[in-house]
């Protein structure tokens, strides 16, 4: 998302969870991420899918947001 809150990106790489998780877990592991190819400032949003149900996002779970960077 550009800082100005539209979409640059839709849909980028997805990232299988390494285990199903409860509500109540934590857990970190490493993600890919598909960089916008236009200098600038960004915001990363990442939220979950369960692929065929639906983003977890649209069912009330606020995705996480990341402010980044583009450098020439």
């Amino acid at each position: 998302v550009g800082r100005n809150r539209n979409t640059v990106i839709f849909d980028g790489l997805r990232t299988r969870l390494p285990s199903d998780f409860k509500s109540s877990q934590s857990e970190t592991f490493p993600i890919q991420i598909q960089a916008p190819y236009q200098p600038g400032d960004y915001i990363l949003q990442i939220t979950a899918v369960q692929e065929g149900v639906g983003w977890f996002d649209e069912k009330g779970c606020a995705p996480v947001e990341l402010p980044f960077t583009v450098l020439d």
